[in-house]
């Protein structure tokens, strides 16, 4: 427990140390001159020679909507996890906001017998979200997505408190 305690006191000192020196390299530089005994202060010239406005750092730096589109449509089919066979169609859109993505969508049964809404977050390989069906009651469900954005694939399992399945979707970019 004592070498622990010693390590980590150490790797404390040494990240102190690290922040001085760079504090120092950062400071104004400074020269010696021997004959008058003083330091004195040398001037530090800027990286750049020229100063970019404000159009020219936005347009540089700010990606435009047609490289990195914020919208997604998707229309594919869904079913249960038990007979593999199709229950139905799902579409909706996706959106990005901030870090994750948002799916906005609506989802029926092949007959049009039962039909509902899906919405949820996308983040990381993971769905969370809820359904409504009949436009009546509400639950949650929950996923794990794949996005083969090479065949424009989205793929999808989920969960509600009920059943299990999946739904396999087309993507369009908006």
């Amino acid at each position: 427990m004592k070498k622990i305690w010693i390590a980590a006191a150490m790797g404390l000192l040494m990240i102190s140390m690290a922040t001085v020196v760079s504090a120092e390299n950062d400071a104004q530089k400074m020269i010696y001159s021997s004959f008058y005994g003083y330091k004195k202060p040398v001037e530090i010239k800027p990286r750049y020679a020229a100063v970019l406005d404000d159009q020219q750092l936005s347009n540089r730096y700010m990606p435009t909507p047609s490289d990195h589109p914020r919208r997604a449509k998707f229309v594919g089919i869904w079913g249960y996890l038990d007979d593999n066979t199709t229950k139905g169609y799902v579409g909706g859109i996706i959106e990005k906001r901030g870090r994750f993505g948002y799916l906005r969508g609506r989802w029926n049964t092949t007959d049009n017998s039962t039909r509902g809404r899906v919405t949820g977050i996308l983040k990381k390989g993971f769905f969370i979200g809820k359904i409504t069906i009949n436009n009546e009651r509400a639950q949650r469900i929950v996923g794990l997505y794949r996005l083969d954005s090479e065949n424009k694939v989205f793929h999808m399992r989920w969960m509600t408190p009920h059943k299990v399945g999946w739904a396999h979707c087309r993507i369009k970019l908006i």
